[in-house]
């Protein structure tokens, strides 16, 4: 709700073009981007990178949970119980996904608690690009979203190990 406590406590909201660091202009709803094939640093600090959708499928393979992958990554309070989802994670590997909820295309915040979706630099088209989405029920899910709504994003730190584009791990 553009609140000063809410960015204390998750961080910023983005649309897809800011997260990149790029102007709506260049890179927003509607407009296909040209960005570097790996470590879009975009927001994030120096030293530092978005995720793409590999490096997600990396996170999601790495945990080995597939079925409890979004418990193991949710922070231990902040969740909200919704629908059957047991609300608070385990946060078995120190990632401690926080339910911010989202801003809609028509400036709603909304599912602060519930939800929290985290940008990846992999455009699908002009109007789209990949997520990844914890929610209070236990599941990690990776989506294609529109570009226009905003969202977390949750910065990697650059590493002489970064993955090759020929590495199909």
């Amino acid at each position: 709700d553009n609140k000063l406590a809410h960015c204390e406590i998750y961080g910023r909201l983005y649309t897809w073009a800011a997260a990149v660091g790029k102007s709506d202009g260049e890179c927003g709803y509607g407009k296909k981007c040209t960005l570097p094939a790996k470590n879009v640093q975009g927001v994030c600090p120096d030293g530092w990178h978005m995720p793409s959708e590999r490096d997600i499928i990396h996170l999601i393979r790495a945990t080995d949970e597939y079925s409890h992958v979004g418990t193991n990554l949710k922070a231990f309070t902040g969740w909200l119980g919704y629908g059957s989802g047991p609300g608070n994670g385990t946060d078995d590997y120190g990632f401690s996904g926080l339910p911010s909820g989202i801003k809609t295309f028509d400036a709603d915040y909304r599912y602060e608690g519930i939800y929290t979706y985290f940008w990846s630099s992999t455009e699908i088209d002009a109007y789209h690009a990949h997520t990844m989405s914890l929610r209070s029920d236990r599941y990690l899910m990776l989506f294609d979203y529109t570009k226009f709504r905003a969202y977390s994003v949750r910065c990697l730190k650059d590493s002489a190990d970064d993955w090759d584009d020929d590495d199909d791990d």
